[in-house]
């Protein structure tokens, strides 16, 4: 008696499928990119022709050339010593010399055109090629959802996306190619002796413009290759979550006007390994099993509240430590500036980040480093501050040095990581009195973490608080009390924020034309009332004693006052404030 085959899934008609109004397009893509391929197909094989043509005509000349040199041999030893015959001789080296010096090397050079031609020609069509593969592909994977048969619509859907990533890394990588050759010109321009000074300005914009470019492309290619980090045997119902974020993502494009397909490639790429990504967290019995393959095991259930508890199910890489994944989620892949550094460096940041009222957002890599996100047009505030960052470690390194000796550096350096590796836990039994379902986490920075913490104490708000390794704060309360937690941290992160003044004066100004002075809040201030009566421009950050005046280098010298001066100015004030208070206690006395 045989088997019933297994029902197959009824799939929705074509006409809900908006997706599918996108096939025609495409075709029409296709053979767009295809008649481009067969013209230069045309153009390399005319070239080749002509170029087969001045390879046989240089044989021909050359051949004209030994015999003319032959019959010159023969005159000469035969009838050399008649005028006439010396004339013919002459008259035929001067021809063998047209021919050796002119008409060859002619040849040769346009020989040398053509086949520079064909290079740049295949090089075209190698990009439009990957085009037309990226078109291809992204049909194919369309016409998978409309395939009856379950097990064959996830083989072409697998295929089709493997395909879809390898074009769409392709075409990144010519684009990225061709800026890069192009970012190479503008530094031998700017190279040059004979440029001028306002040449290098207007040169030196266009390769920062460049490089901005190659750095989006390189932030693209990198997460591509994340996302193509899939395990190669995959569960059934993996393959189909895929499917329905690519659909939907695709169903969403289809409402947008004249939607670029490099915007499709791409997003039905990324957008179905989130999609991916959350369903299985959703599903998965232990979140440190999240691998590509649903519910495949629970691991042994830790002892106490880890620091590797996750934070939001709205997980944007394979890490769990994260601070603000929403802020991440927010930006455009264009707007997002992402950074690469040590835990220690990336607090430290962190710190300066929320004090001057920067959003960012934050995540835990697998090798133990800190990637930390802000906007891009916060990426030069950014790199300062990783700076002052990293000096201030180098500060902290020669101070643990010149205390302990360089013989217990060492062994210092193993105590700190002993003490990091230990993790302080509040109120762990409140944390496991929660269900899943039930817990609101957020991760803070250790300064707002204990404020947020002693306003939570305040208010009689229950929670549970873990300090985790990345020198960071889980707070945890309950799903009841989530909006409680975000006035009250919302409330703590405002009176950290700077206030910024001119911000796009700073922003405008090229980092080699700024200059900046650190101060204190009332010098800044006094320094910015003295700027506006001077009517020179400038940019501001009032956050206490790490205010900051910048302006254009040329004002330097008008704009500020040297060390020595802002020390005495500090001096006068200071005795001032002496002198005001001395009356005051002499009538307390004389009372």
């Amino acid at each position: 008696m045989q088997k019933a085959a297994p029902q197959e899934e009824k799939l929705p008609e074509n006409s809900e499928r908006p997706a599918q109004k996108l096939l025609p397009f495409l075709q029409e893509k296709a053979d767009f990119h295809q008649s481009r391929i067969n013209t230069i197909n045309e153009k390399i094989a005319v070239r080749s022709d002509k170029i087969a043509r001045n390879e046989a005509k240089i044989e021909q000349l050359s051949a004209k050339a030994d015999r003319l040199e032959d019959k010159n041999a023969m005159l000469k030893a035969t009838m050399g010593r008649f005028p006439g015959i010396r004339q013919i001789i002459e008259a035929n080296e001067r021809k063998i010399k047209e021919i050796r010096e002119e008409k060859i090397p002619n040849r040769q050079n346009r020989i040398s055109g053509h086949q520079d031609k064909i290079t740049q020609l295949s090089k075209k069509r190698d990009m439009i090629s990957h085009k037309l593969n990226r078109v291809i592909a992204l049909s194919d994977t369309i016409k998978s959802f409309s395939i009856g048969a379950n097990k064959e619509r996830r083989a072409v859907f697998t295929d089709a996306m493997h395909r879809l990533k390898q074009a769409t890394t392709d075409c990144l990588n010519d684009k990225k190619n061709s800026l890069e050759e192009k970012r190479a010109l503008l530094y031998e321009a700017y190279s040059k002796p004979e440029t001028s000074a306002v040449d290098k300005i207007q040169l030196q914009s266009k390769i920062n413009s460049v490089s901005g470019k190659i750095e989006t492309l390189e932030n693209k290619l990198q997460k591509i290759s994340r996302q193509a980090a899939v395990p190669v045997k995959q569960d059934a119902g993996i393959t189909e979550t895929q499917m329905q974020a690519a659909e939907t993502q695709l169903n969403a494009m289809v409402e947008q006007e004249n939607a670029p397909i490099p915007n499709m490639a791409e997003s039905v790429i990324t957008e179905d390994s989130n999609y991916l990504r959350n369903t299985e967290m959703a599903m998965e019995d232990d979140y440190n099993s999240i691998d590509g393959i649903i519910n495949n095991g629970r691991k042994e259930e830790p002892e106490s509240y880890s620091a590797t508890e996750p934070v939001s199910q709205n997980s944007y890489s394979e890490q769990s430590g994260k601070i603000n994944p929403e802020f991440y989620q927010s930006l455009s892949k264009e707007d997002r500036k992402i950074e690469v550094m040590l835990p220690r460096q990336a607090e430290k940041v962190m710190e300066q980040l929320t004090g001057a009222g920067i959003a960012f957002s934050a995540v835990v890599r697998q090798n133990g480093k800190t990637a930390v996100t802000v906007d891009k047009k916060n990426t030069e505030i950014l790199k300062s501050m990783m700076q002052s960052a990293f000096q201030e470690m180098k500060q902290e390194s020669k101070a643990v040095r010149h205390q302990l000796g360089d013989d217990h550096a060492e062994a210092h350096e193993e105590q700190k990581v002993t003490e990091s590796q230990s993790v302080k836990s509040i109120n762990p039994d409140y944390f496991k009195s929660l269900t899943r379902e039930n817990r609101s986490i957020h991760v803070e920075t250790v300064a707002v973490g204990k404020k947020v913490m002693d306003q939570l104490e305040e208010k009689g708000v229950a929670y549970s608080a873990v300090e985790r390794r990345n020198h960071s704060v889980a707070i945890t309360v309950s799903k009841a009390d989530e909006q409680v937690y975000q006035q009250i941290s919302g409330a703590v992160k405002a009176e950290r924020a700077a206030q910024y003044v001119n911000p796009d004066f700073y922003k405008a100004l090229p980092k080699e034309q700024r200059a900046t002075q650190r101060m204190s809040q009332k010098q800044a201030e006094s320094t910015m009332q003295k700027l506006d009566q001077k009517g020179i421009a400038y940019s501001a950050v009032l956050h206490g004693e790490k205010s900051a005046v910048t302006v254009e280098k040329k004002h330097t010298a008008a704009a500020f006052m040297s060390r020595a001066s802002l020390k005495r100015e500090a001096q006068r004030i200071s005795s001032k404030g002496n002198r005001e208070q001395s009356p005051s206690r002499k009538q307390g006395l004389e009372q």
